[in-house]
């Protein structure tokens, strides 16, 4: 280990954990509407759902009630889609009965043109799609 390694000791993402607070509907929303696939949970933490998010994890825990205000928060997550399909999956996604909260639109993010597209899932958690993955 060298010095820099202690300065910068956070090197990634295992996963990311939102509140839901109905378990049926975000397994259909995640499950079905997404096609994410789910991952066994171990026992004894709690109540919730967790999925493969490519090698990351999206876990899910399941809340008494969300909070006042998150219908309008513009807290997210980004999850990414194959840049070369990106309109179809999303078309796929629609089909699978996921309602986007804006359409797909084309940005310019540190030089590169960002494609994206937003959701909320049935807790009102925000979920951006687009095509632009992880840095190297």
């Amino acid at each position: 280990m060298n010095e820099n390694d202690l300065n910068r000791p956070v090197i990634g993402f295992n996963h990311v954990n939102l509140h839901v607070d109905d378990l049926p509907a975000a397994q259909r929303f995640y499950g079905h509407g997404l096609g994410l696939v789910e991952l066994d949970r171990p026992g004894g933490i709690g109540t919730g759902l967790w999925y493969a998010v490519g090698s990351l994890q999206l876990h899910l825990s399941l809340a008494t009630a969300m909070p006042p205000g998150s219908e309008t928060a513009t807290t997210h997550i980004a999850l990414q889609l194959p840049a070369d399909s990106f309109d179809d999956c999303v078309n796929a996604i629609e089909a699978r009965g996921v309602t986007l909260s804006r359409r797909p639109q084309s940005r310019e993010q540190l030089g590169v043109t960002v494609r994206s597209a937003f959701c909320r899932d049935p807790a009102n958690n925000l979920i951006e799609l687009t095509d632009v993955g992880p840095l190297d």
